[in-house]
């Protein structure tokens, strides 16, 4: 479920297992709150300790696509070393690579050391004001009735 991350899995899960089990689950409560709050620097430290995640295969993987996912939205360029460091990967590793083609993200022009994620603008839209609303006095009673009980 931790891999299945920004999908409510996690918490599904956590409402079926019975609160006296909850104790033996802490570590990973502790990496899917990391997640949560977009610590990936601190879930990639404490991640090393815990020893069930040896059982789930891909699970790096799974963890990697949800935070590029969150670089997605919320970075337009991101410097490459701290990427890495998001990914916990190193520089040279061939997935750093992989996961900028597949997120059609390109290396900035200006400072091969930047990844562009996203060249979308943010414009101003202009829009028009709406016209006051005005109402009877009928339909002021009408409302301050229903609104007192009266």
């Amino acid at each position: 479920a931790l891999m299945a991350f920004p999908a409510t899995d996690f918490s599904l899960c956590m409402y079926q297992i019975p609160e006296k089990h909850h104790g033996s689950l802490r570590e990973v409560c502790q990496l899917a709150q990391q997640l949560e709050m977009a610590k990936f620097k601190t879930f990639w430290k404490a991640s090393e300790s815990v020893e069930c995640l040896a059982q789930a295969v891909g699970w790096k993987a799974a963890i990697r696509k949800f935070i590029a996912g969150v670089v997605s939205s919320t970075y337009r360029s991101i410097n490459v070393d701290l990427l890495t460091e998001l990914l916990n990967l190193s520089k040279d590793d061939k997935e750093v690579e992989a996961l900028i083609r597949e997120k059609c993200w390109t290396y900035s022009e200006d400072n091969p050391g930047v990844i562009i994620v996203s060249t979308s603008a943010f414009e101003n839209v202009a829009v028009e004001p709406k016209p006051p609303s005005h109402m009877s006095l009928d339909q002021y009673r009408a409302l301050f009735g229903a609104a007192t009980g009266a």
